[in-house]
């Protein structure tokens, strides 16, 4: 009887510390805070924290670093004094590596939080938002405003000068020599890519490698401000083509 009675005595303890423990950690405890977390939204660049103040003059501070071998870097803060109800602070992300956000009551470390003032602690590698794509133009449109092809002229050099892209541009294939338009068309295609490239968009390395050999096998004869003629040779003019033209169109700015 006394070893159940010893038994019966520990078990008791054991659901009386399960018991407190749970109440410890329960929401009436954390309703004793002066403010909790609720949530977080975050873009490519920044997160932001809403929270809830349960006592006016609550001071929260919101932090996102990366954890390295030498500790935390590119630290931020965020804090502030803050009345009762829902509240925010934000605080810069670097996009493509993981961030420790974490948000706590008082003020701007040191001294840094712990478990008792820790209100939430995250991790969030946000993906980078790729650079906006530059739209491009076609041959056409340089053609009919020579004031865009002025504009882009920098990505002209060092194939053509200005003078001769607009000769190419406006040039004609039904006042050249039968057989010549293929080449003239190519010749043009060059020209829009330099411009569009000009412009800011990024060829790729076939477009810039056929960009090359075109220019290297298109023979261009200038009369004044004409363009005579235009023959090639050693190239595939079709397939250089080919591989140019869609640079210009696939994002046509319209």
């Amino acid at each position: 009887m006394k070893k159940r009675g010893i038994a019966l005595a520990l078990t008791s303890a054991v659901v009386l510390l399960a018991a407190i423990a749970a109440v410890a950690g329960s929401p009436a405890r954390a309703a004793g805070l002066c403010a909790l977390y609720t949530s977080e939204t975050h873009t490519s660049s920044s997160v932001t924290v809403t929270f809830h103040v349960n006592t006016a003059g609550c001071q929260v501070t919101l932090t996102s670093y990366q954890s390295t071998i030498n500790g935390r870097t590119n630290e931020k803060f965020a804090s502030g004094v803050f009345g009762v109800g829902d509240q925010t602070l934000t605080v810069p992300l670097t996009c493509g590596t993981d961030n420790q956000v974490d948000l706590f009551l008082g003020p701007v470390p040191p001294p840094y939080p712990d478990a008792s003032t820790d209100l939430q602690a995250l991790s969030i590698t946000p993906e980078c938002t790729p650079p906006p794509s530059v739209c491009t133009f076609t041959k056409g449109y340089y053609k009919n405003h020579s004031a865009a092809v002025t504009l882009y002229q920098a990505g002209l050099a060092p194939y053509f000068t200005l003078n001769q892209a607009l000769a190419i541009l406006a040039a004609s294939p039904s006042k050249l020599a039968a057989g010549q338009g293929g080449a003239l068309n190519l010749a043009q295609q060059v020209v829009t890519a330099l411009l569009n490239k000009g412009k800011g968009a990024t060829p790729s390395s076939a477009v810039t490698s056929a960009i090359a050999s075109a220019v290297a096998g298109l023979n261009i004869v200038y009369t004044g401000n004409n363009v005579t003629s235009v023959t090639s040779s050693g190239i595939d003019v079709g397939g250089l083509t080919s591989i140019i033209e869609p640079f210009n169109s696939k994002t046509d700015c319209g």
